[in-house]
């Protein structure tokens, strides 16, 4: 089964766009403006990652789980916008029905007409495809040159002092004097190490192979896990999907 979804993954990245994601910041989404996004009914989720990256068994669970979350869970909320998403094996059974195939056998003893096959009966059981790429994910480390900078403060001196007590009289205490001082820190060379994560969406019409929708969100933060990052991510490319239709 790995092996099927292996090479119609393949099929379908023939059909996409790829982009190869720096650890810079940026997000970006664009909508094609002319576009009946109300026409769109059945949509393939097509998941990737670029090769390695350093996802980790556990975090491709997750990820798998943040998927079905917002796609499948909760069904009900594409259902108002009269929308199904199907999964790559839920296309390669449409196509297996039409055919009177076994794809999943054909996928092993003659990959390139199963190759063939998919591609050929996308546009027939589907409306639009929707890549969803993992671009950006891990740790990064920076340099940070030796520097140093100056901050202002107060320095506390106890002193001697005499002073009339409440009978009028004259009497030797002790009192605090702030006065106000400028120290220079000096920092050593260091790195510093950032989290990043990103993924790029891209909704294309299967009969036109156009793209109609793309968001981009590349993110990089201190004291945060990747895998976090990328459930904001997703949460937000969501949210922001669901206002196209």
């Amino acid at each position: 089964m790995k092996y099927v979804k292996f090479v119609m993954l393949l099929v379908l990245c023939s059909m996409l766009f790829t982009t190869l994601a720096t650890a810079q910041e940026r997000k970006d989404e664009w909508k094609d403006p002319n576009y009946d996004f109300t026409k769109l009914k059945t949509i393939l989720l097509a998941t990737s990652e670029v090769p390695d990256l350093q996802i980790d068994k556990y975090e491709s669970r997750k990820l798998e789980t943040f998927y079905n979350d917002v796609f499948y869970k909760t069904q009900k909320k594409w259902t108002n916008h009269a929308i199904i998403f199907i999964t790559l094996s839920q296309l390669q059974e449409k196509v297996g029905a039409y055919t009177g195939l076994d794809m999943q056998q054909l996928a092993i003893d003659d990959p390139v007409r199963f190759k063939t096959l998919i591609k050929e009966y996308i546009p027939i059981c589907t409306d639009a495809v929707l890549d969803v790429q993992v671009i950006s994910f891990g740790y990064s480390r920076k340099f940070v040159d030796a520097y140093s900078y100056t901050y202002k403060t107060q320095k506390e001196t106890e002193v001697e002092t005499k002073f009339k007590d409440s009978n009028g009289k004259w009497v030797t205490g002790k009192k605090i004097i702030k006065e106000p001082v400028e120290k220079l820190v000096d920092v050593p060379a260091h790195y510093i190490t950032y989290a990043n994560a990103g993924m790029e969406y891209t909704l294309i019409d299967s009969k036109t192979n156009e793209a109609v929708w793309m968001l981009l969100d590349i993110r990089q933060a201190r004291n945060k896990e990747p895998i976090d990052m990328i459930k904001r991510i997703i949460d937000r490319a969501t949210k922001n999907l669901e206002k196209v239709f």
